[in-house]
């Protein structure tokens, strides 16, 4: 009787540590998914800045614009005149795109928003599936305008 006893003691302890040790294990594994969105948005955020810092700047033809995006909403579409060449991100089926090759994964949302009062502005904002999001407002470096009087 007592050997019964000890079994179903002994089994009860080891259900009940078991059940901690999956909790535990899911919870980890969440929140490495929600650290590795984070992450992926975080980079993507980082290469476009960059690469937004590359665009050329100071062309003749004043048709070519050094950051264009999507005309209407969705604005899921970036285009980058750099002087290694062009750069493109969009956003297709929850994949960021990057010169037309999967570059991040599982992103819900990708916009390129131009500001409506500054030209030299735009508003990006990533948001991933885990929920993650960052945005920025980047500043586009430019030489005179045709406000600015020449010396």
């Amino acid at each position: 009787m007592e050997l019964l006893a000890t079994i179903v003691i002994a089994s009860i302890l080891i259900t009940f540590i078991m059940g901690i040790f999956i909790f535990m294990q899911k919870k980890s594994d969440s929140q490495k998914d929600e650290v590795k969105g984070l992450s992926d948005i975080t980079i993507a955020l980082k290469s476009i800045t960059k690469d937004i810092r590359f665009a050329e700047t100071g062309d003749d033809d004043e048709s070519k614009e050094p950051v264009e995006t999507s005309e209407n909403e969705p604005f899921n579409y970036l285009f980058i005149r750099t002087t290694d060449g062009p750069v493109t991100y969009e956003l297709k089926d929850d994949i960021l795109m990057k010169n037309n090759s999967k570059y991040i994964y599982d992103v819900q949302k990708f916009e390129a928003i131009p500001d409506t009062d500054n030209d030299n502005k735009i508003d990006i904002y990533i948001k991933s599936k885990s929920g993650k999001e960052v945005s920025t407002e980047i500043v586009l470096r430019g030489g005179a305008t045709d406000d600015e009087p020449d010396e």
